[in-house]
Order: structure tokens, then sequence, then C-alpha cells
């Protein structure tokens, strides 16, 4: 419930440029996303499944951190997505900066580079 309200939010905020009539800013080319699995996507992907195959043994304490970390990197890598759909680019380089924080901290914590 809480990344819909955090989903809802973020899209009230990029559609109050249409409002105001200002149009959305492109997303510069460096930053263009292929079509399917985006390297931001994959990057969450592997540290999520190395999370999951370590999960059943984990320490309580470390699973404890790195789920709600996972958990926000997917909400981050999802709205990352959503504003490069929507050409958002000042929330595409937020939630894209926000993402990769999150996942480079889940990998430190699970040891892998």
């Amino acid at each position: 419930m809480k990344s819909l309200f955090f989903a809802l939010a973020v899209a009230g905020v990029m559609l109050s440029g249409c409002v105001t009539g200002q149009a959305p800013k492109p997303v510069p080319a460096a930053v263009a996303l292929a079509q399917g699995e985006t390297t931001l996507e994959a990057a969450y992907n592997v540290v999520a499944r190395i999370y999951l195959n370590r999960a059943p043994t984990m320490n309580p304490a470390l699973k404890a951190k790195l789920k709600p970390l996972l958990a926000q990197a997917y909400v981050a890598t999802q709205m990352a997505a959503v504003a490069e759909k929507m050409g958002a680019a000042n929330a595409f380089d937020d939630q894209i900066k926000n993402a990769a924080a999150l996942i480079t901290e889940a990998k430190t914590l699970l040891g892998v580079k």
C-alpha cells in the first residue's frame, strides 16, 4: 500500500508539469533506456536473486536489513521506468540515483562486487 501511495505521489508530481503548461523535459540520450530489461533492472535482479538464494541460511539481523532495502530499491527501479516513459528527466535521474545507491548498499551487505 505504501508503494502504491508513493507511485501515485510521484505520478502526481510528474503530471503537475502538464497542469502548469510546462512541457516535460526529455530524458537525455545518454540515459535513454533500451527495450526490455534495463541495466538498472538487471542490477536489481542480480542482487535480489543472491538475497533469495541466501535467505534460508542468512543471519536474521542481516536479513532484516536487506529485505526493506531491496523493497525500496525495487520501488525506485520501477519509478525510474515510469519517469522515463513519461519523459520526466529530473524524476528519472533522481530515481536512478536512489535505486543505484540502494542496490550498492545491498551488494555491500551481501559481500558481492
